[in-house]
């Protein structure tokens, strides 16, 4: 009996297999963490090459009242923040389809400065496009990618030809029902309202 009491104190001494095992795990090598790369906002990428077709949003006014004022046109909304590096590069690309689409209007809308239109716009990844077109409203809605590239140049191809529209008068975007109420509101409430956290 003696010596099968020795043969596990013998275990769990430090040359015992108990010890090799713990000693194998310390010596492999850790998970490596992939994280998102975020970009310095010390660049201001988002302000470079801008064509004359591209117009920055500041607040949910001037996003409905864009819609109104060209609602003639296809009107393409780019939602965007300027620490995501998809953002940053799929930039340059749609500035060049800026330039090729001249009759489009392009609407830059930065995430982090309106939170609460990006909320009732329903973006919950970025980049994000939202085609619109006159009395048809929202024609296209996704989230594209430098490698998805394709996938935006041909729903600028689909919605960009020329159309007569039958119905006059004011425009009406069935899914922005909410922004009028949201441009109503006090800034208490705006900040009652705001998102609390952001995942990115």
């Amino acid at each position: 009996m003696r010596a099968g009491v020795a043969s596990t104190r013998s275990a769990r001494t430090t040359t015992g297999r108990a010890f090799e095992r713990a000693r194998d795990v310390r010596e492999r090598p850790r998970a490596r963490v992939v994280r998102r790369a975020r970009i310095s906002t010390k660049d201001p990428w988002w302000e470079k090459g801008g064509e004359e077709n591209m117009v920055e949003c500041v607040d949910t006014g001037a996003f409905l009242n864009l819609l109104n004022v060209h609602s003639d046109k296809l009107i393409v909304v780019d939602v965007y923040a300027r620490w995501c590096g998809a953002c940053r590069a799929l930039y340059p690309k749609l500035c060049k389809l800026a330039r090729e689409y001249p009759e489009v209007v392009f609407v830059k809308v930065n995430f982090d400065d309106n939170k609460l239109l990006c909320k009732s716009l329903g973006v919950k990844v970025l980049p994000y496009f939202k085609f619109y077109r006159g009395s048809d409203g929202c024609v296209a809605a996704f989230s594209a990618s430098i490698a998805k590239i394709k996938l935006l140049r041909a729903a600028l191809d689909e919605h960009s030809s020329e159309r007569c529209s039958l119905i006059e008068g004011k425009v009406e975007y069935n899914d922005l029902d909410d922004l009028a109420e949201l441009e109503a509101m006090s800034p208490e409430e705006r900040a009652a309202a705001e998102p609390s956290s952001v995942s990115s």
